[in-house]
């Protein structure tokens, strides 16, 4: 019953682009908010492109994504993906709170759903994060005082327990309002990198309404409370107020 409770409130159902929610607020909140101006969106986990393909697809002529992916396996295929689109631009780097080089680990030599800068422990799955890989991480801020990037209509974060360190790198951006929707997963991985939902929500809650994301729809995130600690794959959306 208690399964089936989380599942009914989508919690757990963060794992596939088709199915989690994400495409209603594609089609929904990010048209609803942006209107007919081309949008620019960093797709920070980029992995083989999924994510980056629903996007091209449904947002509107002239948006520009920005995809981002350390693994080199991964960036290998997101590239060959994605390489003759103009408004979809591939980096092989991560993005943190600092910019350094660090280990990135995975339950497999390729492109891999799990790979993480954490070393997961995954003995409970029969996983073992044995392939490991030296890669290069810098900040949002950063990224965009280096390219001239004044803003982010949509930034979407799926880095395996990275996430609130990205957003750590991204300070800058965020005081100074020129964020405005945020996109990010909690879930297992947070249980490695010893991240709670409440770090989220009091990082954010002061200048986005945040929401959990339902297949089709949101269910609004009002105040924090200890049970919202579920460490299962599910999705929030942040919109600036």
């Amino acid at each position: 019953l208690h399964r089936i409770s989380l599942g009914c409130m989508n919690i757990g159902g963060g794992n596939r682009v088709q199915n989690s929610g994400e495409r209603w607020v594609l089609d929904h909140i990010c048209k609803a908010k942006f209107g007919n101006k081309p949008v620019i969106v960093f797709d920070v986990g980029a992995n083989v492109g999924d994510y980056a393909e629903e996007v091209n697809m449904r947002l509107r002529n002239g948006t520009e994504i920005y995809c981002f992916e350390p693994g080199q396996q991964a960036f290998s295929s997101l590239n060959e993906r994605f390489g003759g689109k103009n408004n979809v631009h591939v980096y092989n780097i991560g993005l943190g709170d600092t910019e350094e080089t660090l280990t990135l680990f995975s339950e497999k030599d390729g492109a891999s759903l799990r790979a993480s800068l954490y070393d997961l422990r995954l003995d409970h799955l029969g996983l073992k994060m044995s392939h490991v890989e030296k890669v290069q991480v810098s900040t949002i801020d950063l990224f965009c005082e280096n390219h001239g990037i004044n803003e982010i209509d949509f930034l979407k974060l799926d880095v395996e327990g990275h996430e609130l360190k990205v957003l750590t790198g991204a300070q800058r951006m965020l005081n100074s309002k020129q964020i405005h929707a945020i996109q990010f997963e909690f879930g297992p991985c947070n249980i490695d990198s010893r991240v709670f939902f409440r770090d989220f929500f009091y990082m954010l809650n002061s200048g986005y309404r945040i929401y959990r994301v339902l297949g089709n729809g949101l269910s609004p995130i009002d105040s924090y409370k200890e049970t919202y600690e579920v460490f299962i794959t599910t999705n929030y959306l942040a919109i600036s107020r």
